[in-house]
């Protein structure tokens, strides 16, 4: 398995999937990933839903309106769906306490499935972060209860083989970085 400075420079979206099944195992072990990521006081509001029937995730690619991704979806042998219970995170009996509103479940959920998508590509498996789809009818079509909303997903499976895409450029560090107070260069 490699280390967590390597899966996280190596790790590439991927759109495409060979027609290999996902163990169970490796279903499980990037769960598992994700269920021990930070949350807001531990508040673990999210919620996985797998979906391994080609019949709805047919239905799901169907939401992605204009997703190049959409054929993933289908491609994929599995579907991860990531959902969150509002109001949970980033709340203190049900009200928010930041400024962030009641939406802090965004990061916990991000920081969740950063975690299964690290945790897959050390299985040496693909995935690609999903955000442009409508949530409602994704919601609608794996039955999600009226107090859970759905965040993101992403497809999971073997990509190409040798289909390790080029790293896009990254930003300087001296682009991102400020010290002690916003624009102020390390001297």
């Amino acid at each position: 398995m490699m280390d967590a400075i390597q899966a996280i420079k190596t790790r590439r979206s991927h759109r495409q999937y060979r027609n290999e099944a996902v163990t169970e195992e490796q279903i499980n072990a990037v769960l598992e990933a994700a269920r021990w990521a930070p949350s807001w006081a531990n508040s673990q509001s999210w919620h996985f839903v797998v979906v391994t029937d080609k019949a709805i995730k047919s239905k799901i690619a169907e939401s992605l309106s204009g997703n190049r991704s959409a054929q993933a979806v289908q491609q994929a042998p599995v579907l991860i769906i990531a959902c969150a219970e509002p109001g949970k995170s980033g709340c203190y009996d049900g009200a928010p306490v930041t400024d962030k509103g009641l939406s802090w479940y965004m990061y916990d959920v991000a920081l969740a499935m950063q975690n299964l998508t690290l945790a897959a590509h050390s299985l040496g498996l693909g995935t690609v972060h999903l955000g442009r789809f409508d949530a409602a009818t994704v919601g609608a079509i794996i039955n999600l209860p009226p107090n859970m909303v759905t965040v993101s997903m992403t497809p999971l499976g073997y990509p190409p083989e040798n289909a390790l895409p080029v790293a896009p450029p990254r930003k300087a560090i001296e682009e991102l970085v400020s010290y002690n107070v916003f624009g102020t260069p390390l001297a």
